[in-house]
């Protein structure tokens, strides 16, 4: 299921996007939870407790924090997320764009371009899902393309230790959990403790597995 936040302080912009956002998944035939919100501190307490949106629909001028700020947030927490701003102002459109913005909507047009834009988002996601493994941590939550995984080890019971070309991720979840969870042919398994993923296997052996 593709997760969605709307975030908007004035509650009339608020149902419109809702109504459009809904609208546009059913007559895309996609499944999708929408949590909307008046409040973008509601936004920022689950960005910082590891709770993920794979599309965020962001006004700019909000009391508390801004669109701008939230973005920057989004961007340093969320991984591989899509954001539209939704807004009446014009001038911030360049810094939507220089905070990683998809797309950048005036609301008097919400009808006209947000649901041909939101159908391009969710289509993209859709064709990513299954690239990428979602971490959960302590941290937070990130996206991780298969591409990137060298290779998954068994730390206990409990943890494993995921090994990427960024760094490492300790992730409460079973080696058993994690091939489970894993929807690509790209991993194999060494021995009962470890996965490695075939694309970073530059030769093997009868004693050996040589990878990056």
């Amino acid at each position: 299921m593709i997760r969605l936040a709307v975030v908007d302080d004035n509650s009339k912009d608020r149902d419109r996007i809702c109504k459009i956002v809904k609208e546009t998944a059913r007559k895309e035939n996609f499944e999708l939870k929408v949590t909307a919100m008046g409040d973008p501190s509601f936004l920022k307490t689950d960005i910082e407790e590891g709770v993920y949106y794979d599309i965020f629909l962001l006004d700019v001028e909000m009391p508390g924090y801004t669109g701008m700020e939230l973005a920057r947030l989004i961007q340093e927490n969320c991984g591989a997320s899509y954001i539209i701003f939704v807004t009446r102002h014009i001038e911030y459109c360049p810094e939507g764009y220089e905070v990683g913005a998809l797309r950048y909507i005036l609301k008097e047009k919400l009808e006209e371009k947000l649901p041909g834009d939101l159908a391009y988002a969710l289509s993209r996601i859709k064709n990513q899902k299954d690239q990428y493994f979602v971490v959960h941590n302590a941290s937070g939550t990130r996206k991780i393309p298969y591409e990137d995984i060298i290779k998954i080890v068994k730390e206990d019971n409990k943890y494993s230790l995921i090994y990427t070309r960024e760094g490492e991720y300790k992730v409460r979840s079973s080696i058993r959990s994690l091939t489970e969870q894993l929807k690509s042919g790209a991993f194999v398994g060494v021995n009962k403790g470890i996965l490695v993923n075939v694309g970073h296997i530059h030769d093997i052996d009868t004693n050996r597995i040589l990878h990056l």
